[in-house]
């Protein structure tokens, strides 16, 4: 499990700042080659670890946008070799329709990409979901946090490694 302990402000800043969303990056790839030494069969990121630039275009099959947020979602399995579970935020995508947000985690498998993803279910009432907008403005007046309406997931898909069954659950 790779735990860089980012302060929520510098993943505010990463929002609006691509120089402290690299820097965020880098702490998480950084403690992944050093986990990887140790040969694991899994390498877990925490939750919304890529904050931004993470885009699927929702439109038939899913397709990912090729952003440098993706690259970096695809980065430390393509370094270490291992399979790798990453906290993200994902933009989805459709023709006609507004953006939808999901506080999502991705499974990443070395030589095939992302091959699944679960979507938070459970959301948080006044981070993830708001009753009325005005919640929404109020958080960011007295937090300074970049928060949008989530859509709620409604799966939970189960994953295998080396022959053991895994899901993912994102913090309520």
């Amino acid at each position: 499990v790779v735990q860089p302990n980012i302060p929520q402000s510098l993943k505010n800043e990463s929002f609006n700042r691509q120089q402290q969303a690299d820097e965020n990056f880098e702490k998480h790839l950084d403690l992944t080659v050093k986990a990887a030494e140790g040969n694991p069969d899994l390498i877990v990121w925490p939750e919304a670890a890529i904050y931004r630039g993470v885009f699927v275009n929702m439109d038939g099959e899913p397709q990912w946008f090729k952003t440098k947020g993706f690259k970096q979602l695809l980065e430390p399995t393509r370094v270490t070799g291992i399979e790798t579970l990453i906290g993200l935020l994902v933009v989805e995508e459709r023709k006609d329709q507004q953006d939808t947000y999901t506080n999502s985690a991705g499974l990443v498998r070395p030589e095939q990409g992302i091959v699944g993803r679960y979507d938070k279910t459970h959301l948080v009432p006044f981070a993830e979901t708001f009753g009325l907008e005005i919640f929404r403005k109020l958080v960011r007046i007295f937090s300074g946090m970049h928060l949008m309406p989530m859509r709620a997931g409604t799966e939970f898909p189960l994953w295998e490694v080396k022959g053991v069954k895994y899901g993912a659950q994102i913090c309520y």
